[in-house]
């Protein structure tokens, strides 16, 4: 058995470097979605047991600077606004911190060393309104540059996103292929992730696409990782080939 699954993998490998491509039937073939839909429900994809309330998570662990603006504005979300409002002034930081790193003028601004944080933050205050963010997330901003704390921006969005993520009760998932799935593929490996976290719980999932895996899938869920790619099981089948 060993020999007939050696034998099949190196011919594999043969054809990736005879042709430089694999078809997409072997890029995405059954067998490999068929694994990932057979998974059993305590496979160790999860971070926690699916069959645990998602009333017991525990709140995310924050630290540091980043931590402290992440929670302060989560708060002050609940208080002025709403949960729905979390994810429009997730989105509406990401906007500011692309405008930031890719517009001339508001980088410029903001990493001028001559001028004060408060004369930053008027002088901000007068553009920010063109890009219509939520007011919770323009107060934000504000207060960030005028206290100074404008290079945390990226930190406190990493750890806002973790505090998004639990309020809303979303769990993050990403599938890597060497091709973009078909619908069809793409709806067999949804439904797969969805059976295996709570019923209360919302997957948000990402797509990537990497050639460099030759074929399968690469998948994770929440933090763990299946490693489902022709490339990983090549190396598997040389490394055994080596040792024999």
């Amino acid at each position: 058995m060993f020999r007939r699954f050696a034998l099949r993998a190196l011919a594999l490998q043969r054809q990736t470097v005879q042709t430089g491509v694999i078809s997409r039937s072997a890029v995405l073939s059954a067998a490999f979605a068929s694994r990932v839909h057979a998974l059993p429900t305590t496979s160790h994809l999860a971070t926690r047991s699916f069959a645990q309330s998602a009333r017991q998570k525990e709140a995310p662990a924050l630290f540091g600077t980043s931590g402290k603006y992440a929670t302060a504005l989560s708060e002050a979300v609940q208080k002025r606004g709403s949960k729905g409002d979390l994810r429009k002034i997730s989105g509406d930081l990401k906007t500011f911190y692309d405008t930031y790193k890719t517009f001339k003028p508001v980088r410029d601004l903001l990493d001028n060393p001559i001028l004060k944080p408060d004369q930053k933050k008027a002088k901000l205050n007068q553009a920010l309104p063109t890009l219509k963010l939520h007011p919770i997330a323009q107060d934000f901003i504000l207060s960030l540059v005028g206290s100074g704390q404008v290079d945390e921006l990226k930190d406190i969005m990493i750890d806002f996103e973790k505090l998004v993520a639990y309020e809303m009760n979303e769990v993050n998932a990403t599938v890597v292929s060497a091709e973009a799935l078909s619908r069809e593929q793409l709806d067999r490996v949804t439904a797969s992730l969805k059976s295996r976290i709570d019923p209360s719980e919302t997957l948000v999932l990402t797509q990537k696409v990497d050639p460099s895996i030759l074929g399968g899938l690469v998948v994770s869920l929440d933090g763990r990782s299946l490693d489902l790619s022709v490339a990983s099981q090549i190396k598997k089948i040389d490394f055994a080939l080596r040792k024999h």
